[in-house]
């Protein structure tokens, strides 16, 4: 069975997860909605993957939390603030997996949580007991009696000085496999923003091609258009400079024409 340090390390990385499946949600939507693309193979399955690390922690948080109520929990108010921090991943993951219902590439439906029924620890109240009888003591040595030194965290400080080297070895190696997760997710996610880096680059290469066709296209047919007005005008020119001798041939045809008719 886990304890209350572990479920706390446990839900301080389901917060990092969910963060890095907000942050693919939100580049996904930019590449659907924006940029009118289509979610490539390994977008799917980044998003898939994110979907399922944050379903698999909420699980080890859910039973972990459930055992610990079985068996007793070490402080109610520690057992009820665990309880709300799982709460607050869940809504969380409830409300990014809301985000993804019109997702037409992945079916949502599948990657749903089951929450359970976590046991609630009502925390004792407060009896304060009168007596009659008062007896008279003298202030300064109670004080002096119950006076403890001033510690942030005598919990934290206790178990840190009951450790033993391996013990606080492990928790080092824990701590250094945390930091190499963190790392993998940060990882992920530069090389997520490299390939839509590169992608987009395709997609201005592509655009690049196509203006240099209409531009060699738009030249052609300018080209085309100037050799037909040069071609009008010449023809025109000819046609002012013989104007005259046409008209003439013309009007000795229509003569010919009418002698002939008349006679």
């Amino acid at each position: 069975m886990s304890g209350v340090k572990d479920i706390k390390s446990l839900i301080n990385k389901t917060r990092s997860y969910l963060d890095q499946l907000d942050s693919v949600i939100e580049e996904r939507d930019r590449l659907i909605t924006i940029l009118k693309l289509v979610p490539s193979s390994n977008d799917n399955l980044d998003l898939i993957n994110s979907l399922n690390k944050v379903i698999k922690s909420l699980n080890y948080i859910q039973k972990d939390i459930i055992n610990l109520s079985k068996n007793g929990s070490p402080k109610p108010e520690i057992y009820e603030e665990l309880v709300s921090n799982f709460e607050d991943l869940y809504n969380r993951y409830d409300q990014l997996t809301n985000t993804l219902t019109g997702d037409i590439y992945v079916d949502i439906n599948e990657y749903g949580f089951e929450k359970q029924d976590i046991p609630k620890v009502n925390i004792p109240g407060k009896s304060v007991r009168f007596s009659d009888k008062v007896e008279e003591t003298s202030p300064v040595p109670e004080i002096q009696q119950h006076f403890k030194p001033y510690r942030d965290d005598e919990e934290s400080v206790a178990s840190f000085e009951s450790q033993t080297n391996p013990q606080m070895f492990a928790q080092h190696q824990q701590q250094l496999i945390s930091q190499d997760e963190d790392l993998g997710v940060l990882h992920d996610s530069v090389r997520r923003q490299h390939s839509m880096g590169l992608h987009i680059n395709e997609e201005i290469d592509d655009h690049l091609i196509m203006l240099n066709d209409l531009e060699l296209g738009v030249e052609r047919s300018q080209f085309m258009l100037n050799s037909a007005t040069n071609k009008l005008k010449s023809f025109r020119q000819k046609c002012r400079e013989n104007g005259s001798l046409v008209t003439i041939v013309v009007l000795t045809v229509i003569l010919i024409v009418l002698l002939v008719v008349l006679n």
